[in-house]
């Protein structure tokens, strides 16, 4: 899939890159990516020590890109060829899987939208461009979202489009409300004040001295309250969640309330459940991009370490899917690197040989 993908890829052309293409600079930067490498210079070198295994795959001559050539293909490659392939991974990556929940969230600071296939923790897609309003609608209308479980926070503009649009593919939502979004924000607390729960779930967790609480109330929407829930496709419930955290040392009590927007008619205990994974989730797939993959760290120019970036996230995507029997439960960094010297785990990623028509 992603030799097929890469082969399909538009770049400008690249004088100091006649001989190659960029299937064949992508491609081999990706097994370098695997093995280590961490600039373009390491590339270039971990691409001329592989290029034998990298020949399986790809047919090569007896050169590989230099490191000018990576970087060069780095800066001009636009984004949104390299999103492409993040956007077919999704798809692919949630054909074959068993898993059904789908977490997204929507980041203003980067001005782009990624989404996490939650319980496989992978990064399963990036859009960035300066609208985010098409951006989210769009990457969900590409997933098959049936049974899928939705968690949306920090919606913006777009908190009706994206309801709808995992609504009509059949998918339940969970979306957070933030203040700034009237009047449901207020109908919400309206409705959860004047009524009763029809369910409730509280867990409670301590350790080290602190104690922390998380209740659930699950409330069915009354339209005399909830005004505006024809502007919200298939609305049943809304959730108020409570958390409290207790510091033994500290004498300090902090406490926090939240609103969610749901589509489906579980019980407040299925959702405890679900905002709990969500957070798990998504810290450990930043941990494993942060501190395996060195994002942070990558320094090149704006363009170029944009790419790179999506390198980086793309091979981390790309191991979590391949099968390691008895060192799955290895650390990523481990899997990546057996996975980038094993002609059998780059075999069962990629399905068959590139050079096979």
């Amino acid at each position: 899939m992603l030799i097929t993908i890469t082969r399909e890829l538009n770049a400008p052309k690249i004088d100091s890159a006649d001989q190659f293409s960029v299937a064949q600079i992508v491609f081999s930067a990706f097994i370098a990516i695997l093995a280590g490498a961490r600039s373009w210079q390491e590339i270039s070198s971990f691409a001329e020590i592989k290029l034998p295994l990298i020949q399986e795959f790809m047919p090569f001559n007896k050169d590989i890109p230099s490191p000018e050539t990576y970087y060069l293909l780095a800066r001009l490659l636009p984004t949104q060829e390299l999103d492409k392939i993040f956007v077919a991974l999704a798809k692919d990556i949630i054909e074959k899987s068993q898993e059904e929940q789908l977490n997204t969230k929507s980041n203003e600071t980067l001005n782009s939208v990624v989404a996490w296939y939650s319980n496989l923790k992978i990064s399963l897609g990036q859009l960035k461009s300066d609208n985010n309003i098409i951006e989210l609608p769009q990457l969900l209308d590409s997933l098959d979202l049936k049974k899928a479980e939705v968690f949306i926070d920090d919606m913006g503009t777009t908190a009706t489009a994206i309801a709808k649009a995992v609504h009509q593919k059949k998918g339940h939502y969970l979306l957070a409300l933030t203040e700034n979004q009237e009047p449901i924000i207020n109908e919400a607390q309206e409705l959860c004040e004047k009524y009763e729960p029809i369910s409730f779930y509280k867990n409670t967790h301590t350790a080290n001295g602190q104690t922390n609480a998380c209740a659930v109330e699950a409330f069915k929407v009354n339209k005399r309250v909830v005004t505006t829930k024809d502007e919200w496709a298939g609305l049943k419930q809304i959730l108020k969640v409570s958390t409290t955290k207790s510091y033994e040392k500290k004498k300090e009590v902090v406490e926090d309330t939240h609103y969610y927007l749901v589509n489906s008619s579980f019980e407040a205990k299925h959702y405890l459940h679900l905002l709990n994974e969500h957070g798990s989730k998504q810290n450990d797939c930043h941990w494993q991009l942060d501190f395996t993959f060195y994002d942070d760290k990558a320094q090149q120019t704006k363009q170029a370490a944009a790419t790179f970036s999506r390198l980086l996230k793309f091979c981390m995507n790309l191991v979590r899917t391949v099968d390691f029997g008895k060192d799955n439960s290895s650390s990523v960094k481990i899997r990546a690197f057996v996975l980038s010297n094993s002609d059998k785990f780059l075999m069962q990623l990629f399905n068959s040989k590139a050079n096979e028509s």
